[in-house]
């Protein structure tokens, strides 16, 4: 079940690609109700797996990305994202970044206070763009 969904470039080729947001990777495939092509596991991520591209990081060969890039470093391997905008950036990011936080939550052992659940605030998010 998708917290959230929208278009990305993934680095590879730079196509556009639609995401889905879940509460353990993001998900990208062809076009919306397309194959699925990657996820990138967030399950070993921390906040500090995350990095805004310059925006004047020189664009490689014939690429078509727009300048709002972001790195997800997994263990296994290196992500380059990019967004269609400024806005879209750094909404990806809050919204990563709180499926990474949930997920540190969910597996400390300690008991946690009650709080409104983290995919519940994602989605909220998601509807507002």
């Amino acid at each position: 079940m998708c917290v959230g969904a929208g278009v990305l470039s993934h680095r590879y080729t730079w196509t556009p690609r639609h995401c889905c947001l879940t509460k353990n990777g993001l998900r990208y495939y062809t076009h919306e109700g397309g194959a699925l092509k990657g996820t990138i596991h967030l399950t070993t991520c921390t906040l500090q797996s995350f990095e805004v591209m310059p925006v004047d990081c020189p664009n490689t060969g014939r690429s078509v990305a727009t300048g709002w890039r972001f790195a997800i470093q997994t263990p296994a391997k290196r992500y380059i994202l990019a967004a269609m905008s400024e806005r879209d950036l750094y909404g990806w990011l809050h919204a990563l970044k709180g499926v990474v936080v949930m997920l540190n939550e969910e597996s400390r052992t300690d008991p946690v206070p009650s709080r409104p659940p983290r995919a519940a605030l994602i989605r909220r998010w998601f509807r507002l763009l």
